[in-house]
């Protein structure tokens, strides 16, 4: 997928841990908790996330009821 300027990349801290590599992500401006996945590089080099974790999160272009976690900050 090509980095494109219409891609919505939001920052959030992670709430539950939903199972199967989902996660419960809490965005900064928002009240409501979205569902993100770990994708990508993050998956390849096992990149572990954890409740309370900092992560930026993408929109899934094919599939808009997901979000892709793209990075995590370290603490």
């Amino acid at each position: 997928m090509k980095n494109d300027s219409t891609d919505v990349e939001l920052t959030g801290t992670i709430e539950q841990d939903l199972g199967f590599g989902n996660y419960g992500v809490q965005i900064e401006w928002l009240d409501q908790i979205i569902v993100a996945y770990v994708w990508g590089k993050m998956k390849m080099r096992k990149i572990r996330v954890m409740v309370w974790d900092k992560v930026m999160v993408k929109i899934n272009p094919n599939d808009r009821s997901k979000w892709i976690i793209t990075y995590r900050w370290n603490k």
